[in-house]
């Protein structure tokens, strides 16, 4: 137990949490886990992220290889582990299923042997495409058939209707940090005027390189530009607009879209007909058509060429940075990347054990929603925008994104398995990239209702979708050390997970969203409309102070803040009454939020919609008197401001402007 005991809270906590096996902590390993982060020297009213991680990344070294080492990044290597069991035990009984996954993860393995051989594939298609340049078009078409990507827009499937929209998982326009971006750019022009692409002077080639850096600048700008509404539209009606705009008798830009859709279709029976109806991003397409019209074709083939060769998952096949890795680092990167999960995710998630742990997640959620309608029948919104709010939250869904660990699933949630694997893992991955487009359009054209998907990588995240109203968690909150149920510890659970799902509740109600929602109710209401900007400004000085942009941080700090207040204020209906274990439970509660961004990196924090991690902390704790009351901090001291910012509380007198 080290330095504090309290045994007691065994019983107590014993029915808030399920005992699992495998290799999660027990109550006094856990408790052991949160103080070895903790670094006395430190006063907790002064830092409380020093105080609470100042020597985790001591006690939790960060292996070679790691940029970032932190809860989440544990996390994800535990469900690695366990998926690389699975692929290379022989203990699990194999189907149709397991046998693909395996056979396209050793592949994967083979990576290095195979690299010149993956390089020649690579070359070979390049060559093919640039052999079809009299036009771009005939390169467009060349890449849908066989990737089932042209990178100029994407094919998605909403329920059984298909859609037509912006690139935005390109290559090209994936790439946020600028310096990176223009480095990758830079990278492949090198490499092109080598190539029989470029058979011109410099002062042409250098031509050349500025329409294509203002050819992707271009591209990239459109695809991120404010959404336009998607048009239900047949084939024939979606080249009617387009020939409006992009006259047929230009053929530089002239487009056959029954052509063009049926080559992502070959390879199937598919036969689509110019009544066939699709979901289209017209104002994308029409806007995509004068960018083209400027724009010669050796820079568009060059743009597609360089989406696929520049792809994430064609690059690693390609690079010779996998010479360098060990085995466990190759094998680690093979199962991050494998696009085959669904037997291996039926084996680690579908079992009693783990739908206990979902329920536990359930259970938190609604607990959490029982709080906010609490805050909002209490704050100063009137009578009609409580009842607005209210409704939110009560239509409010949780979801566990169950196929293979996705983010918010925004594409099909089956894949397809119908494609052939052999030793090549380059070729593997162009078989199923065009498998699932092929999958999409088959199913496009039969009456279901399917789920969506976005990407397999694994990621351990929550989002709240304010279209569907739906909270969204993944799989990986519910693997050690994010969640450990053998502990029987209600603060670790509630610290952890109940800020997590605490914080996208928070984003039903984060400054934008409440204009979204509320916006007419409290604009015509002068003094909500003036609280609802006071306590706005509040939270952008707050976060300012601390050397941050509150503005552009602005929706997440609110939700880190009343998300941590919901959770906090849960934890305190379920714990007793009695002082000092009132008080032992509600320190660890708060030394577990820390210890959720703790962390070790050797890169540094980009993100700008986010503060970094010890501001996330003690930005947080600032705002929460119960935080400064439970550690004794002095009114005045860093982590008890004198002026604090609560969304939902009533002002008890005027705010500073």
């Amino acid at each position: 137990m080290g330095k504090r005991k309290f045994n007691f809270l065994l019983q107590i906590l014993s029915t808030f949490m399920l005992v699992v096996n495998c290799q999660e902590k027990s109550f006094q390993e856990l408790i052991r886990y949160l103080d070895s982060g903790i670094d006395d020297t430190v006063n907790p009213c002064d830092n409380f992220y020093d105080y609470a991680c100042g020597n985790w990344a001591r006690n939790n070294p960060k292996p070679d290889g790691f940029n970032i080492w932190n809860l989440n990044q544990i996390a994800k290597n535990n469900i690695i582990s366990k998926m690389r069991n699975i692929l290379e035990s022989d203990i699990f009984e194999e189907n149709v299923q397991l046998a693909m996954e395996r056979k396209y993860y050793r592949a994967c393995l083979n990576a290095e042997a195979t690299l010149s051989t993956a390089r020649k594939f690579s070359r070979d298609m390049i060559i093919e495409s640039t052999e079809l340049m009299t036009n771009w078009q005939g390169v467009a078409e060349y890449y849908a058939s066989k990737f089932g990507s042209n990178f100029l827009f994407h094919i998605a499937l909403k329920s059984s209707t298909l859609q037509i929209l912006r690139p935005r998982e390109a290559r090209s326009n994936k790439m946020k940090n600028g310096k990176l971006f223009e480095n990758h750019i830079n990278n492949y022009l090198k490499t092109i005027t080598h190539t029989r692409l470029l058979e011109y002077s410099r002062q042409s080639i250098n031509f050349f390189n500025k329409e294509f850096k203002k050819f992707v600048v271009s591209v990239r700008q459109l695809v991120f530009s404010p959404k336009s509404e998607l048009k239900n539209i047949t084939i024939s009606e979606l080249q009617e607009i387009y020939n409006r705009y992009c006259p047929p008798e230009n053929y530089h830009t002239h487009v056959n879209w029954y052509n063009f859709l049926q080559k992502h279709a070959e390879g199937s029976e598919v036969v689509f007909e110019n009544s066939s109806h699709m979901n289209i991003d017209i104002d994308y397409l029409v806007n995509l058509c004068e960018i083209i019209s400027q724009t010669s074709s050796i820079v568009i083939v060059s743009y597609m060429q360089y989406n696929f060769l520049y792809d994430v998952q064609v690059a690693f096949y390609l690079s010779t940075n996998k010479n360098h890795l060990d085995y466990n680092k190759t094998s680690y990167s093979c199962i991050d990347g494998l696009p085959l999960k669904e037997k291996i995710y039926e084996l680690l998630a579908d079992s009693d054990e783990f739908y206990e742990k979902e329920e536990t997640g359930n259970i938190v959620f609604e607990g959490l929603k029982s709080v906010l309608k609490s805050e909002i029948k209490n704050s100063w919104f009137d009578n009609a925008t409580k009842n607005k709010a209210l409704k939110v939250v009560r239509k409010m869904k949780y979801c566990l994104s169950r196929t293979d660990f996705p983010l918010i699933k925004r594409e099909l949630e089956r894949i397809s398995y119908k494609f052939n694997i052999g030793s090549l893992a380059l070729e593997n991955l162009i078989n199923f990239r065009k498998a699932q487009t092929l999958y999409k359009i088959q199913l496009s054209q039969q009456s279901v209702d399917v789920r969506r998907r976005k990407k397999r990588n694994i990621h351990i995240n929550a989002a709240y979708d304010s279209v569907s109203n739906f909270l969204c968690v993944t799989t990986g909150f519910f693997f050690a050390p994010l969640f450990e149920p053998k502990a029987h510890l209600i603060s670790y659970l509630y610290g952890i997970m109940g800020h997590k799902i605490g914080h996208e509740l928070s984003h039903a109600f984060d400054f934008s969203r409440i204009i979204q929602y509320m916006g007419d109710y409290i604009s015509n209401n002068e003094l909500m409309n003036s609280t609802f900007l006071k306590k706005k400004d509040c939270m952008v000085r707050h976060f300012n102070n601390l050397r941050i942009d509150g503005h552009t941080t602005l929706n997440e700090n609110v939700a880190d803040t009343q998300g941590l207040k919901l959770a906090f204020k849960l934890l305190r209906r379920l714990i007793v009454d009695d002082v000092v274990q009132k008080k032992e439970i509600e320190r660890y509660f708060f030394l577990s939020f820390a210890n959720g961004y703790c962390e070790s990196r050797d890169t540094p924090f980009t993100d700008t919609i986010h503060s970094p991690p010890m501001l996330r902390v003690i930005g947080t704790l600032m705002n929460m008197p119960e935080f400064a009351e439970l550690y004794h901090c002095e009114e005045g001291r860093t982590m008890n401001p004198r002026e604090k910012c609560d969304l939902w509380s009533v002002p008890s007198e005027p705010m500073e402007m």
